[in-house]
């Protein structure tokens, strides 16, 4: 997609039919699109406190990769 698209594939937002977070993978992920793109991808989920601890670590794993607020 970077070849195709160009650096504006690292504007991505990753939810489509489901919640990023219903995927155990889901870092696992924002970790591969941020070696791709450079980039940490807009996640946006309707279920934030179903799991505290996990959303505080996807926000601190999202900063870490140089997210911007």
């Amino acid at each position: 997609m970077v070849q195709l698209i160009g650096p504006s594939v690292a504007q991505g937002s990753c939810y489509w039919a489901t919640d990023p977070l219903d995927n155990p993978d889901y870092e696992k992920f924002i970790k591969d699109f941020h070696t791709i793109t450079g980039s940490c991808p807009q996640t946006t989920t309707a279920q934030p406190q179903k799991d505290i601890t996990r959303t505080r670590q996807l926000l601190r794993l999202s900063e870490s990769l140089g997210t911007r607020c």
